[in-house]
């Protein structure tokens, strides 16, 4: 009886108890990680994206990008007496690096974005290299779990001067997996810059 009591009374404790806020405590840690991961997007100039909005030009743009300015010295070759830039990409790294951050495997094909052309010969990405901008780059300050999505808000600054900027962020991503250590991919996300 006292068994039936106890867990009668446990049961009304659980039913009692408000239930929990979608907020959760991320350690300082995990607000950085999720800052470089935004920060991914941003440092490209990609201010403004959503899932049901990307095109293929706009993801093979990434994917070139993303490794010119992350991994230039292991990705990235000189291609000399090429008609179409003075750089090149083996394809399969600008299809990982979407895949990565954005959970999808674009078809490689020759794209346009922005101004900029990659050629796809069949293997490579062919392209022109261009450096002296500025980047700008997320600091995650809040985070929310929210069925199954990760709510992120943070703010702009200035990658060279650690400056906040004053633009604030907002991205929806989804908890993932990459080679092993616990990541996301982009579902949204959305930077007023000042």
């Amino acid at each position: 009886m006292q068994r039936v009591f106890l867990a009668l009374l446990t049961l009304l404790f659980v039913l009692t108890v408000p239930v929990a806020s979608p907020l959760f405590a991320a350690s300082d840690a995990e607000l950085k990680k999720m800052g470089v991961f935004l920060s991914n997007f941003t440092e490209l100039g990609l201010y403004d994206l959503d899932e049901n909005d990307r095109y293929a030009d706009e993801l093979i743009y990434f994917g070139v990008w993303h490794n010119y300015v992350n991994n230039y010295q292991s990705r990235i070759r000189n291609c000399a007496n090429c008609r179409w830039g003075n750089l090149k990409m083996d394809g399969r790294h600008a299809q990982e690096s979407v895949k990565k951050y954005f959970g999808r495997t674009p078809k490689l094909a020759s794209a346009e974005y922005g101004g900029q052309k990659f050629h796809y010969d069949g293997h490579d990405f062919h392209f022109e290299g261009a450096d002296g901008e500025q980047h700008l780059y997320v600091r995650v300050q809040e985070a929310a779990s929210d069925k199954g999505q990760v709510r992120m808000k943070g703010i702009l600054y200035n990658s060279e001067t650690g400056e906040d900027t004053g633009g604030q962020c907002r991205a929806l991503a989804r908890p993932s997996v990459w080679q092993g250590k616990k990541t996301w991919t982009l579902i949204s996300l959305h930077c007023e810059r000042n």
